[in-house]
C-alpha cells in the first residue's frame, strides 16, 4: 500500500503537465487499441479477412509498437538526464533497464535469442508450450538478471529519498513482465490452438491484454519519467558515495 501511495504521489507532484501528458498518451493508446478491435470485429462480422499489419498492435513495427518504442526511448533518455543532473545512481540503473526494454522490444532479442537457445540447448515442447517459448523464457531470464543487478546497485548506491522513484519504475517493470511475458506465454499455449469461436475470442482478448496492457503501462511509465525530469530541473548533484540513509541537502523530492 505504501508503494502504491508513493507511486501515485510521484504523478500528483508532477503537476498538471504530467497529468495532461498521461491523458494524451492514454488517449492515443485507446485509439490504437480501438482501431485494432474495430478491424478484428470487421473480420468476424464482415469477412474482412486481412488486417493491415500496421494497425495490428501485436506486430513488430506496427503503429502501436512504434509508439511503444518512442516511450522506451523517452523513459531511457529522461532518466539519463535526471542522473546527469543529480548524479543519483538509481536513475542511471533505471535508464539502463529501459534501454534493455527498448533493445529487446525493437530488435526482437528474446525471439531471436530464443531460437538460438533452442538450437543450442535443445529444448523440447512441454506443458503446452513450444520449444521456442522455453528459449524465449531463457533469454528473458538472462535479461532479467542484468536488470535486477543494475537495480540492486542503483538502490544500494542511492539515498533513500529517491527510493520512491525506484519503487515506481519497478512497478512499471512488473507490469511489463505480466503483460509482455505472462500474457505472451498464455497466448502461445497450445490449448488455444484449436480453431473454435471460443478460442479465437480468448486469443483476441489475451492479445489486447498483452499488447494493449503493455501500451498502457508504458504510458504510465512515461508520465513518471516526465515527473522525475521536471522535479530534477533545480536539483544539485548528490555525491553517490554517501550513505543510502545519509543526508543529501538536495531539494529534489518529486
Amino acid at each position: 500500500m505504501k508503494i502504491l501511495q508513493e507511486t501515485i504521489g510521484i504523478l500528483k507532484n508532477g503537476g498538471p503537465t504530467v497529468w495532461k501528458v498521461l491523458i494524451a498518451l492514454l488517449l492515443i493508446d485507446m485509439l490504437l487499441i480501438g482501431i485494432y478491435v474495430a478491424l478484428g470485429m470487421a473480420d468476424i462480422f464482415l469477412g474482412f479477412d486481412k488486417m493491415p499489419v500496421f494497425w495490428t498492435i501485436s506486430e513488430d513495427f506496427s503503429a502501436g509498437e512504434i509508439f511503444n518504442y518512442m516511450k522506451w526511448i523517452f523513459m531511457c533518455g529522461s532518466l539519463a538526464v535526471v542522473f546527469y543532473r543529480t548524479r543519483v545512481a538509481l536513475f542511471a540503473s533505471l535508464s539502463l533497464v529501459f534501454a534493455l526494454v527498448f533493445a529487446d522490444d525493437s530488435f526482437q532479442i528474446h525471439e531471436r535469442g530464443g531460437a538460438f537457445a533452442v538450437n543450442t540447448l535443445g529444448f523440447n515442447p512441454a506443458f503446452g508450450l513450444r520449444a521456442q517459448d522455453f528459449g524465449e523464457l531463457t533469454v528473458w531470464a538472462m535479461l532479467g538478471t542484468v536488470a535486477l543487478a543494475a537495480l540492486a546497485i542503483g538502490f544500494l548506491k542511492s539515498p533513500r529519498e529517491f527510493y520512491r522513484y525506484g519503487y515506481f519504475f519497478v512497478a512499471i517493470l512488473c507490469g511489463l513482465v505480466v503483460t509482455g511475458m505472462g500474457f505472451d506465454m498464455l497466448n502461445a499455449w497450445d490449448g488455444l490452438d484449436a480453431e473454435t469461436a471460443l478460442n479465437n475470442s480468448l486469443t483476441g482478448l489475451i492479445t489486447i491484454a498483452e499488447d494493449g496492457g503493455e501500451m498502457i503501462v508504458g504510458s504510465v511509465g512515461c508520465a513518471g519519467a516526465l515527473a522525475a525530469l521536471l522535479a530534477s530541473r533545480q536539483a544539485q548533484p548528490v555525491h553517490t558515495y554517501q550513505s543510502a540513509s545519509g543526508p543529501t541537502g538536495l531539494g529534489f523530492r518529486g
